[in-house]
């Protein structure tokens, strides 16, 4: 893979377009991260748009109002919103994507210049630094232009290095410009030129100060990083841009985002390749090549290569979120010291070529997979709440609005000023620690009616699942109204809010946290109605609400109009192709067509299409069973198991007893049938099937009495219970009491609607007992 000679310019501007290709593919995606910080930049953007005025107090949060605070990305936010005022979001996405080409071609530059040429280093090192930095550049956030201005800011300093008179003045107006769109990770831009000054005065160390200040090839590095330091002055706060770092030092709130944490240094060395590249493994195997390049940089006396890396190496091992700031600045140095390994050296021969494979591979495995995720629509419906933010936005809603910090930046950025948020992700400024402590803790730690006693609480959009949303949905007299709910978010809103309000329709039928099949069972002729204008009202908030949808679905079945709700999942198909809810609808709706090969068929898409999606796969085993495929039946179990983290409901632990129990796996199916004995309520009529399978199962492991114990209370639960009798049957003949089952068996010979397969093994087991043929 190494050539013996540099590569010529062409071939390096072929390779430097292919990277840049790909930089395009991953730059194009939509807004499908769950961080928020883009929307709350947009609306950051607007508001100065509106007011002529620099934003720097807090105007989004009802908690902290007015409370000043330094906006060190003010220029950025004006950037966004003005580029979503000229082309809306595509204008905001062509943004990342032109900030990441700039920056692999920064990064390509500089590594092809430190490598001497070298282009299969140069192409590898290059896809491992932005490796590196992807993950954090996908968010349309400040980052992305500080990560662009390092790779410009080492890519300059290595072209003063070429000349005596080079001065690469460029920097002082960008670390200007650095200070307005990003004004906190400047130190990192001054140690790299101070690590650069320190190399290169290093040979002149000894000599006499007067002297060196008449040299420009010397002070030039010292009046560089100087120039930029005053630089980083020009902007609305002044001198007090300097402070900002200072937030990294507050303890407790950094604790609270997950990027802050540091990596043990135990963990950095864990070789552990995943299938993308974005994973944190790809910085163990940055760490590994550095190791190697080690000796090299040691030979040299590259003081550049000896300080960046261990100093980019300590930031990560502080905080995670440097990750990025470690693949620009320390793996084009790691790039060199391979380079200037000797020739014919083992580690080179073998080791580039397996990390370009693995990048290769890591670069290629997540594109299918996003693309196929949907990463490629302007704003992901499962990351921000959409359909929630619409039902408000219909209702024309006001007031103050309780939510998951996380996506508040979408809301603030769609309903701002009709409805101010608890807070949003820009912790820890302008949030103190207790504020950010007393959001998150509202429903845990700190009660509600706390939390409202300092601040009123007109709405809460809360996480579906969230123990609040549980209870604020189980109340009977609620004090908030549950007014909207989807797969991902439910919407409760304050009774005075909505009161005199014929148009909005609170939902009070659908009970989004009990079974649906289940609970339209016991619905009256009028709480179906009233469920159909409860749907109706969710979706035409937002129509691309599955949980609605399957609500709809399942009433529709249950209200024997199947074929209504077949053409309505195959449409629904057809709208959602990426959505693997659908298929699971249309198999529904083909079971109860009674067409069980199309009802396979449509699980089997609905699995291929989103693995994750569990409800197909105990759907398709079922169908699967009762075609007698048993086998495939008990594969799709066994798929099902670990994504359900082992935690089957009784239904489904019948299920996966009677697969067993049909492959011969009594002491498995056994302990299903246990498990589900434990689940399914006494009043459900499950229960005595379960009893039944189970005490045929303890018959045919030799314990009898246990087995007539359970066939006893089966047969109380459901009469007449037929297939109780049989295996009542084959008990009282393991505990010798031949005639009591003779009598049964032969009822069941003789009995009316005993179905013909029982009918014969009643005949065959009359004939294994005494005086039988």
């Amino acid at each position: 893979m190494e050539p013996r000679s540099p590569a010529t310019p062409s071939s390096a501007w072929l390779a430097l377009t292919g990277i840049n290709l790909l930089m395009l593919v991953f730059g194009v995606q939509g807004l499908h991260s769950g961080d928020s910080d883009t929307f709350y930049h947009l609306a950051g953007g607007r508001w100065m748009f509106e007011h002529r005025a620099v934003l720097d107090r807090e105007v989004f949060s009802f908690t902290i109002p007015d409370r000043p605070w330094l906006n060190y990305y003010w220029l950025f936010e004006a950037l966004l919103y003005g580029l979503h005022r000229l082309g809306g979001y595509p204008a905001v996405i062509g943004l990342r994507a032109a900030v990441l080409v700039a920056l692999s071609t920064s990064l390509f530059l500089l590594t092809w210049r430190l490598t001497h040429r070298r282009l299969g280093l140069t192409v590898t090192f290059t896809l491992l630094a932005l490796g590196l930095v992807m993950p954090r550049s996908l968010n349309i956030r400040p980052h992305l232009f500080s990560y662009l201005f390092l790779a410009v800011t080492l890519l300059s300093l290595e072209w003063m290095r070429g000349g005596p008179r080079r001065f690469p003045w460029w920097l002082v107006p960008l670390c200007a410009l650095w200070a307005n769109l990003h004004g906190v990770e400047y130190p990192v831009a001054l140690a790299v030129m101070a690590f650069a000054a320190a190399d290169a005065l290093r040979p002149v160390a000894r000599e006499q100060v007067a002297d060196l200040v008449r040299r420009w090839d010397i002070m030039r590095w010292v009046a560089l990083p100087a120039a930029c330091a005053l630089a980083l002055a020009a902007n609305p706060f002044g001198l007090s841009v300097f402070e900002a770092p200072r937030i990294a030092t507050r303890r407790e709130v950094m604790s609270y985002i997950g990027e802050m944490a540091g990596i043990p240094w135990s963990g950095l060395f864990k070789l552990d390749p995943a299938a993308s590249v974005f994973a944190l493994s790809t910085i163990h195997i940055a760490l590994l090549l550095a190791l190697v390049a080690l000796p090299a940089w040691w030979r040299a006396r590259d003081l550049r290569a000896l300080v960046t890396v261990p100093f980019a190496l300590l930031m990560v091992h502080d905080k995670v979120r440097f990750v990025a700031e470690f693949g620009v600045i320390a793996v084009p140095f790691i790039a060199s010291g391979w380079a200037a390994l000797r020739p014919g050296h083992a580690a080179l021969r073998f080791l580039t070529p397996l990390v370009f494979l693995y990048l290769t591979v890591g670069y290629a495995a997540p594109i299918g997979e996003q693309f196929h995720a949907g990463a490629y629509e302007m704003v992901d419906r499962y990351a921000y709440p959409l359909g929630a933010v619409r039902a408000i936005q219909q209702a024309k809603i006001t007031g103050n609005l309780l939510c998951n910090p996380t996506y508040a930046g979408y809301i603030s950025w769609i309903l701002h000023p009709e409805v101010k948020t608890s807070m949003d992700m820009r912790t820890p400024e302008p949030f103190d620690a207790q504020t950010y402590w007393m959001v998150r803790s509202v429903g845990g730690s700190i009660p509600l009616e706390k939390f409202r006693e300092r601040w009123p609480v007109d709405m809460m959009l809360l996480n579906r699942g969230s123990s609040m949303a549980a209870k604020l949905a189980a109340e009977e007299k609620p004090e908030y109204v549950f007014l909207y709910a989807d797969p991902s978010y439910d919407l409760f809103v304050r009774r005075d809010r909505i009161e005199n309000r014929p148009d909005l329709v609170p939902l009070k039928v659908m009970k989004p946290y009990e079974d649906p099949a289940e609970n339209i069972k016991k619905l009256s002729k009028e709480e179906r109605d009233l469920l159909e204008r409860e749907l109706a009202s969710l979706l035409a908030s937002w129509d691309e609400n599955t949980l609605a949808h399957l609500w709809r679905n399942l009433l529709l079945l249950q209200s024997d109009r199947p074929q209504e709700a077949l053409t309505l999942s195959l449409d629904l198909e057809k709208r959602f192709p990426r959505e693997a809810t659908y298929p699971y609808h249309t198999g529904l709706a083909h079971l109860d067509l009674e067409d069980t090969a199309g009802a396979i068929e449509d699980f089997e898409r609905a699995v291929r299409i989103t693995p994750h999606y569990l409800p197909p796969y105990p759907a398709l085993a079922d169908a699967l069973y009762k075609r007698g495929e048993y086998d495939r039946g008990l594969r799709v179990m066994g798929r099902y198991l670990p994504r359900k983290a082992f935690d089957l409901n009784g239904k489904e632990y019948f299920l996966l007893g009677n697969l067993r129990y049909r492959r011969g796996t009594l002491e498995g199916a056994a302990d299903a049938f246990e498990r589900a004995l434990w689940l399914v309520d006494e009043k459900d009529e499950l229960r005595a099937w379960v009893e039944n399978n189970l005490g045929g199962i303890y018959v045919d492991l030799g314990e009898p009495e246990r087995a007539l114990r359970l066939l006893e209370t089966a047969s109380g639960r459901v009469s007449p219970f037929p297939e109780a009798d049989f295996n009542k049957a084959r008990a009282l003949a393991g505990l010798g009491r031949w005639d009591e089952a003779r009598v049964l068996l032969e009822g069941l010979l003789a009995g009316e609607g005993v179905n013909e397969e029982l009918q014969e093994k009643a005949k065959a087991e009359l004939g294994r007992g005494p005086g039988g043929p």
